[in-house]
C-alpha cells in the first residue's frame, strides 16, 4: 500500500508550502522518536511522545515523527465524551518522517486506538486514535484499532479513528469502530471549518 510521496526530509521550512499550509518565519520544527534522538539540528526539540511535542509546540509549528514510530496509549484523554489516544488541540502539523505510507517498503508510522474488547470494541474503554481541532493537520500515518464508546446508544460523537476538524492527508485508516462513523466523523457543520481528507485510504 503506497500513497503519494513528498520528496522532503526534515527540517525544511518549505514543508508548509508543499502541503498548502500558511506558515510564518517563526514556526518551529519538533521531532518525535522512541529514543528521543534524531540528528544534531534537533537538539532540545526532540521528544519521546507526540503528546509531549504538541504540548511544547506553538500554532503553525511542525512535529516530525520518526519512521516506524508507534503512538499507542499516550493519553487516553477525554474529549466530547470519548477517550482519545492522541489529542491535537493546536493548529500544528503532525507529520510522519516520510509524509506517506508504504508498508511494503517499511515506510510507516502508526497512531493506534484501543478496543474495549475483541468481541465488543465500542465499550466504555474503547479509545479513538485521534481528536483534532481547527487548523490541525495530520500527514502520513496508519490509524488503526480505534473505537468510541457506545454508551447511551449514540450520544457519544463517534469516529473510531478521527473526530474533529482539520486536514488529514496521505493516511491509511483501518479496523476502527464507532457508533456513528466507524472511521471518521466531522465535528463542525460549517464547510469553512470541517474535517478534510486528502489522498487517504479507508
Amino acid at each position: 500500500m503506497k500513497l503519494v510521496k513528498f520528496s522532503l526530509t526534515p527540517p525544511i521550512a518549505a514543508i508548509s508550502v508543499a502541503l498548502g499550509v500558511t506558515s510564518t518565519a517563526l514556526a518551529t520544527n519538533w521531532y518525535v522518536s522512541s529514543n528521543g534522538s534524531w540528528d544534531p539540528e534537533s537538539k532540545g526539540k526532540t521528544r519521546t511522545t507526540i503528546t509531549s511535542a504538541i504540548k511544547d509546540a506553538s500554532p503553525e509549528d511542525t512535529i516530525w515523527v520518526k519512521n516506524n514510530f508507534v503512538c499507542t496509549n499516550e493519553t487516553a484523554t477525554s474529549k466530547d465524551g470519548s477517550k482519545n489516544n492522541l489529542v491535537i488541540d493546536k493548529a500544528v502539523m503532525v507529520r510522519s518522517e516520510h509524509g506517506y505510507v508504504d508498508e511494503a517498503n517499511n515506510v510507516w508510522a502508526k497512531i493506534c486506538g484501543r478496543y474495549d474488547s475483541a468481541s465488543s470494541p465500542c465499550g466504555g474503554n474503547g479509545t479513538r486514535c485521534v481528536y483534532m481541532t481547527t487548523g490541525a493537520t495530520l500527514v502520513g500515518f496508519v490509524l488503526e484499532s480505534g473505537a468510541t464508546s457506545d454508551y447511551n446508544h449514540g450520544s457519544y460523537p463517534g469516529g473510531g479513528a478521527i473526530y474533529g476538524v482539520g486536514t488529514v492527508s496521505n493516511c491509511v485508516i483501518r479496523n476502527c469502530w464507532g457508533t456513528t462513523g466507524g472511521a471518521i466523523r466531522n465535528k463542525s457543520e460549517s464547510l469553512s471549518s470541517c474535517l478534510v481528507l486528502e489522498n487517504c485510504i479507508i
